[in-house]
């Protein structure tokens, strides 16, 4: 006798696969809600709804997250020539504690605020706040395509304070810690 998947078997299936229930319900042309209700138990599907519902399973490779899958974007960043100041004005009214320097596009440092505390430690210097920010950057960010897998971005974020992700040569999106620990959201709702 054939028997039908559980309500928990879809599920299982689906995360195990790297889909979400949008991607899923896209691909079987219900949906979203419906994929939910069915996942919950709480809806009966007819055999048309089920067997689309399984053939998109059957179609979808395990899809490893992409960098492009959790940047944040656009890039916030501050150019080489603005005063220390303003960069931390915009990471204070943005709640960063870093940003990258980019120049037209191409990133060529990054800026913290435990550079600046250095540099106000290292310096008695009251201008310090007017000093360009290129004179106290520091080497940019690493940088990952927007396809690579998100895990090489988890290892740099270990020793690192922020990832870039660049398309020829531009900076397209920027990846944190912060922007990780959003995704446990994304896991926890598509369950």
């Amino acid at each position: 006798m054939l028997e039908l998947p559980t309500p928990e078997d879809l599920r299982a299936e689906r995360v195990r696969r790297g889909l979400t229930q949008q991607e899923l319900a896209e691909a079987a042309d219900v949906s979203q809600s419906f994929v939910a209700r069915v996942e919950l138990g709480e809806v009966d599907p007819g055999y048309s709804s089920l067997r689309a519902i399984v053939d998109a399973l059957n179609r979808a490779q395990r899809r490893e997250r992409r960098t492009e899958d959790v940047m944040s974007r656009p890039v916030v960043s501050v150019e080489p020539g603005a005063a220390i100041r303003d960069a931390v004005d915009q990471m204070r009214e943005r709640g960063y504690s870093q940003l990258p320097v980019v120049d037209e596009g191409v990133p060529v440092g990054s800026l913290s605020e435990r550079d600046v505390v250095q540099e106000l430690a290292d310096s008695q210097a009251p201008e310090v706040a007017q000093r360009p920010v290129r004179e106290v950057m520091r080497a940019p960010f690493p940088a990952l395509d927007p396809d690579e897998a998100v895990d090489e971005a988890v290892r740099m974020l270990e020793h690192r304070d922020a990832v870039l992700v660049v398309e020829a040569g531009q900076a397209v999106g920027v990846i944190t810690k912060a922007d990780l620990l959003g995704t446990l959201d994304e896991v926890h709702d598509t369950r």
